[in-house]
């Protein structure tokens, strides 16, 4: 949905009330020249504007040339939307008084509301000429030049509107918009920060504010920010439309699907809640559904070249890559400027020749029409367009381009990662033990991104007796529920239970599940001790080809510290860290699952790990790619292809780039490199 911004102060020297719709909101006292006018504005004070509109009729239709009583009924019928008699009784206004600056910034907005921007733009610039002090003026001209797309020249006007009054909230909120619109979050943040300070109960900018944190990747001051603007106005869909996406970026994908149904039910005709609503349902493997949701989007909105690209993502999640590769392919036909259509596309590529065509297609767009998200994309279809022709040089210089882009608009979340960790270690501590029995047939495959944990999970969900329920969120939401019932610890078998409860899986029609929530390595100690049969196999492979990973990968928001070498590197030696104590206690509970060893020698690393599970050997575990299941990950390319070790010492070709995180993976004494 658009960004909420108010779309002018409203028409000068008539009472108005703040709206988000853009009804006027700024107070200007009516000029009394005679007892009738007098009358006229006691009226409109009382709240009787057609009684007041009578009167100034009147005193037209008497002969008057008092350019006031023109202005005030021209305010009369902006308040009431009657535009086209409003511009015609400006205009005579103006001809009565050519220097009324009210009448050429009331006449601006009437202007742009009939959609004539550039019209618009003169009268608000001839009233500053005639009052360059004129906050509402200044801040009216940004409104209609960021609606042109002139953002800086939008942002100056506000700043200029701001300047004259610094206590103007609806331009510190309509900065922000310009400025993110701009690229430069931190500073919308701020602008809308000091929206807040000065109308602390302002829906917009509290809607804005989160928008922003989403897109910096701060999710939990995002979704913190969505329902604070949904406790003042509840039955704000664009807010609840974005509560959705940032719960569906933290694996919260049922709560993010609930918030897109209560957005439909308050906006029906809105593609863009269809579109995410079946990005939802795609990470859930509700693929058919998904797909409907989509056609429903692309019904409404035709021209949505987002939408076709969703669709090509589903379609290689069921498997078929090349229908997929149409639809990226007709996305771009669509829109040559869906830089993330092209990303999707160059991690298809089937060739050198189609790489370099790709690539050549690419560096003829003008990346300064881009903003740092759009061109981080380009920067990262360039990177894997040259890894496939092998030109490992330029692969390298535009992947180092692509995350410094990507750190431009999502700074790394080491930090709170890490904090992340202790908070999770300081729970898990208190956890009692749980019955023997307790997480019999439950796998939890754990790590950090990028591990090779999609083909581990791919080989185990052969087993028609096996459940894949993907990257869950549900042992996380088991000790919230606990947590906020018994405050921990709990009972024995409780958290278990709760597990069970929120995995939507009791376990009846399979004999395991298979949760692969890396993050989960946090709870290693945590399911260990509350779930003593369940089995947790710790994925991973050489530390420099995971960073190497991790920096082509593009993982979304959660995941910012990817982008970083050196923080990825970090991230890895603090999961290693984290787990090594459990391995030397938890004994057989626990299984090191390395993906180098097991490309290099397929079947006998997979007997040991079945072996270890204690499941019959089987040998469709050593063809996953020939499975029809969905695959919900960064690595479905891959994962449709036979067992390969082509990605083993992949990062001997960047070890320029890599050189940070090497000395800092060195440096742990950790891994043998």
């Amino acid at each position: 949905m658009s960004k909420p911004r108010r779309k002018s102060s409203g028409f000068s020297n008539t009472p108005k009330s703040k709206s988000k719709n853009g009804n006027p909101d700024k107070k200007r006292s009516f000029t009394d020249h005679t007892r009738k006018e007098h009358q006229a504005i006691e009226l409109i004070n009382q709240g009787k504007p057609q009684e007041a509109e009578r009167i100034y009729r009147d005193l037209i239709t008497s002969g008057t040339k008092n350019h006031i009583v023109y202005g005030n009924l021209a305010a009369i019928l902006g308040m009431q939307g009657r535009f086209n008699e409003l511009i015609d009784l400006l205009r005579k206004t103006i001809e009565l008084e050519p220097n009324y600056p009210d009448a050429h910034n009331n006449l601006g907005n009437a202007l742009k509301k009939k959609g004539d921007l550039a019209a618009a733009i003169t009268s608000y610039n001839t009233a500053l000429q005639l009052q360059p002090n004129y906050p509402d003026a200044h801040y009216n001209l940004g409104n209609a030049l960021q609606e042109q797309g002139d953002l800086r020249a939008a942002i100056d006007s506000y700043r200029a509107a701001l300047q004259l009054q610094p206590n103007y909230p609806d331009a510190h909120n309509n900065l922000g918009v310009a400025l993110q619109e701009q690229g430069e979050l931190r500073a919308a943040i701020d602008s809308y920060r000091a929206a807040l300070q000065l109308q602390p109960n302002y829906p917009d900018a509290h809607y804005n504010l989160g928008d922003a944190l989403q897109e910096q990747g701060d999710l939990t001051a995002a979704i913190a920010s969505y329902n604070t603007a949904l406790q003042i106005q509840p039955d704000y869909p664009g807010a609840h439309y974005n509560l959705g996406n940032a719960l569906q970026k933290q694996g919260e994908l049922t709560s993010a699907i609930a918030c897109y149904s209560t957005a439909l039910q308050l906006q029906p005709d809105h593609p863009g809640t269809y579109y995410n609503l079946g990005n939802a349902l795609q990470s859930k493997g509700e693929l058919t559904a998904a797909i409907d949701s989509y056609q429903k989007a692309i019904e409404m909105d035709p021209d949505n070249s987002d939408v076709l690209r969703a669709i090509g993502r589903a379609q290689q999640k069921r498997g078929d890559i090349d229908e997929g590769i149409l639809y990226f392919l007709r996305a771009i036909e669509l829109n040559p400027k869906n830089t993330a259509a092209f990303f999707e596309l160059s991690k298809s590529l089937n060739s050198s020749e189609e790489a370099i065509k790709l690539a050549a297609d690419i560096e003829k767009l003008d990346k300064k029409e881009f903003n740092n998200r759009e061109a981080s994309f380009l920067e990262f279809a360039l990177a894997n367009c040259f890894h496939k022709a092998q030109n490992y040089t330029k692969a390298a210089q535009h992947l180092a381009n692509a995350n410094k882009q990507k750190l431009i608009y999502m700074s790394s979340d080491l930090a709170s990662q890490l904090k992340e960790s202790t908070l999770a270690l300081s729970i898990s501590e208190k956890i009692q033990i749980g019955e023997p029995s307790d997480g019999t047939g439950r796998i939890f495959i754990v790590g950090a991104p990028r591990c090779g944990s999609t083909l581990l999970e791919s080989v185990l969900a052969t087993n028609p007796n096996i459940k894949d329920l993907g990257e869950s969120q549900a042992f996380v939401q088991a000790l919230a529920h606990e947590k906020a019932e018994n405050n921990l610890p709990t009972e024995r078998s409780k958290l278990a239970n709760a597990y069970t409860k929120a995995a939507n899986e009791p376990l009846k029609k399979f004999t395991h599940s298979v949760d692969k929530n890396l993050y989960n390595f946090r709870f290693a100690e945590a399911i260990n001790r509350s779930m003593p049969a369940a089995k947790i196999i710790h994925c991973r492979r050489n530390p420099l080809d995971n960073v190497l990973s991790m920096l082509r990968s593009n993982l979304s928001a959660g995941n910012n510290y990817t982008a970083d070498p050196v923080d990825a590197a970090k991230f890895i030696i603090h999961q290693q860290e984290l787990l090594s104590p459990l391995k030397e206690n938890a004994g057989n509970q626990i299984f090191t699952f390395d993906y180098d060893n097991f490309t290099n020698s397929p079947e006998n690393q997979a007997r040991e790990l079945i072996d270890w599970i204690g499941l019959q050997w089987n040998d469709h575990y050593l063809h996953p790619e020939q499975s029809d299941r969905s695959i919900n990950t960064a690595s479905v390319i891959q994962a449709r292809r036979p067992i390969s070790n082509r990605s083993v010492g992949g990062w001997n070709n960047y070890k320029e780039l890599l050189k940070p995180a090497e000395a800092v993976l060195r440096e742990s004494g950790l891994f043998n490199i």
